[in-house]
């Protein structure tokens, strides 16, 4: 599995195989816009409610990530061919919009460590290139 920077899998999602994803990290596929920081994570601290105004009553969470991911066709994998699996963007879109209804999935990262997570937020954001040849409109208040 070295066609993609993680891998999600649950039974509801192309019969429980390994359905991979690129991290949208600066400079993919000459991509401009994607952040320098594709994966973030963290251990928030979580605040006693009974004692919320002191923050020694609280205690740790459990690990959050946010992850990036590049929905684009014709990606190359990790060892520079295209990824073997064939699917397209909107491939990997239906994938993610069904993974994000599931109570928990298993999620590998790209040195084989297997965690089991689940999706509680899911945000999309299109990037297009510049294109000076298209209309611009302004307005003034």
């Amino acid at each position: 599995m070295n066609d993609y920077d993680i891998y999600l899998r649950h039974a509801a999602v192309r019969g429980g195989a390994w359905v991979g994803f690129s991290l949208a990290r600066k400079g993919l596929a000459g991509v401009a816009g994607f952040d320098a920081r594709p994966h973030l994570h963290w251990i928030p601290w979580i605040l006693n409610s009974a004692s919320p105004n002191d923050p020694t009553a609280g205690s740790w969470g459990v690990w959050q990530w946010r992850l990036q991911v590049a929905l684009l066709d014709g990606l190359v994998g990790l060892l520079a061919v295209p990824p073997s699996d064939g699917r397209t963007s909107a491939d990997m879109r239906a994938d993610l919009l069904t993974y994000r209804t599931l109570p928990a999935l298993e999620l590998q990262d790209v040195d084989g460590a297997i965690y089991t997570v689940k999706m509680t937020t899911y945000q999309e954001q299109e990037i297009e290139p510049y294109d000076p040849g298209l209309p611009c409109q302004l307005s003034a208040l």
